[in-house]
């Protein structure tokens, strides 16, 4: 269990697999979040489809442009718009899934509402996986909230 907001025992371990195995970061608090949704009792069997996957794929697209960037000293807003429309893709991507789960963190909550309080802690880490996604792509425009 988390202390303080710090990770002890096996939420650290299971954070640093996560991280291990290529997981981005946004993707690593969002399976935290779920997990202890799940442990605090919600069905979150549903949420596992696109988020991880997608914040993935644009923290891959963005590493991948840095690297460009530094192989042919060009500086981040003086990509071509191939790379930019790359990036707002993925971004979109992200956006369309973070928009369907905090919605569906609405409805569960509107269908339990004894859960209200958990269902909503659940969409706040939506979110926080956001700005963690943001990070490192923050600096080729698109931003996902």
């Amino acid at each position: 269990m988390a202390t303080k907001g710090f990770l002890t025992g096996p939420e650290l371990a299971k954070a640093k697999m996560r991280s291990i195995g290529g997981a981005s970061r946004g993707r690593v608090n969002w399976d935290m979040a779920k997990d202890k949704a799940k442990a605090a009792g919600l069905t979150v069997s549903g949420f596992n489809k696109k988020f991880g996957p997608r914040m993935d794929g644009l923290r891959d697209i963005c590493q991948s442009v840095d690297e460009l960037c530094k192989l042919h000293g060009v500086e981040p807003n003086g990509i071509d718009a191939e790379w930019k429309t790359a990036i707002k893709q993925r971004a979109d991507l992200v956006q369309e899934a973070a928009d369907h789960y905090r919605n569906e963190c609405d409805r569960k909550a509107e269908k339990h509402p004894e859960q209200k309080k958990e269902w909503a802690a659940l969409k706040r880490a939506v979110g926080v996986a956001l700005s963690n996604a943001n990070s490192g792509c923050s600096k080729y425009g698109p931003k996902v909230n």
